[in-house]
C-alpha cells in the first residue's frame, strides 16, 4: 500500500534496504522523495542503497548484479533526463562516506 506522508518537509530520503523486482515500485518510491515541499521551497531528495561487500569485492560489481538490475534501469532512465544526477550518485557512493562494517 502507498503512504502519503504529509508535513512540513514530507519525505527527504528513501532507503532500498532490500532489492526490488518492480521498476514501477522503485519509481513510486523515488517519486515520494522527489515531491516538492508544500511551501514550494527547494529540497534535496536522497536515495540510499546500502551495499555490503566482502573484502576485495569491487563496489562497481553491484551494478552488474541481477538483484539490482531493476534499480539500475530506473537510475539509467533518470540519467536520460539529467545526466548529472546519476553521476553525482555514483561518485558520492564510490568516493565518500564509505564505512567498513564488521559482523
Amino acid at each position: 500500500e502507498g503512504v502519503d506522508i504529509t508535513g512540513e518537509r514530507g519525505v527527504e530520503a528513501i532507503c532500498f534496504a532490500d532489492t526490488r523486482g518492480s521498476q514501477v515500485e522503485i519509481v513510486q518510491n523515488i517519486g515520494r522523495a522527489l515531491r516538492l515541499n508544500k511551501d514550494g521551497s527547494t529540497k534535496v531528495a536522497r536515495i540510499i542503497v546500502p551495499v555490503f561487500l566482502e573484502p576485495g569485492e569491487d563496489p562497481t560489481d553491484m551494478v552488474a548484479s541481477a538483484s539490482f538490475r531493476p534499480l539500475v534501469a530506473v537510475l539509467q532512465g533518470l540519467r536520460s533526463h539529467d545526466e548529472r544526477l546519476v553521476e553525482q550518485l555514483a561518485s558520492r557512493a564510490l568516493t565518500s562516506g564509505q564505512r567498513t562494517v564488521h559482523v
